[in-house]
């Protein structure tokens, strides 16, 4: 294939052949490079609060009541944990359901996960008591 038509296919798909000779010719500029890092650095920022995040659910699975734990973690930290047959995540859920119940309806209802994603169910069901 003759540059001509090499041209002609870069421009086919969108690429513009002038773009390459400069990235190329003078290499990936400075703001490039700097963009990247900093997103390297949010990366590996994002992962260390991840890991810090599961390892305090974790102890506070082994030091505190279910009931504790319902009521302190929030539902977008734990969302970041791994799947669990008893995932405390599911509890936002069902606190979110039965706000929702008892704030349109002005009563306290009794709301139970019957099967979620992160605790291995093929979707979410919950069933709030209405009685």
């Amino acid at each position: 294939m003759d540059r001509k038509n090499f041209a002609i296919r870069l421009g086919m798909l969108g690429i513009c052949p002038l773009m390459i000779h400069e990235l190329t010719a003078t290499g990936i500029s400075p703001l490039v490079q700097d963009q990247d890092e900093k997103y390297r650095v949010l990366l590996s920022q994002k992962q260390f609060i991840e890991n810090w995040l599961s390892d305090l659910l974790d102890s506070m699975e082994k030091h505190t009541d279910r009931l504790t734990r319902e009521k302190i973690v929030d539902c977008p930290a734990a969302n970041y944990r791994s799947a669990k047959s008893d995932d405390i995540h599911c509890e936002c859920t069902r606190n979110t359901h039965k706000a929702v119940f008892e704030t349109a309806l002005g009563k306290p209802f009794r709301v139970d996960v019957a099967e979620s994603l992160r605790r291995g169910g093929k979707t979410c069901h919950f069933i709030v008591y209405l009685t």
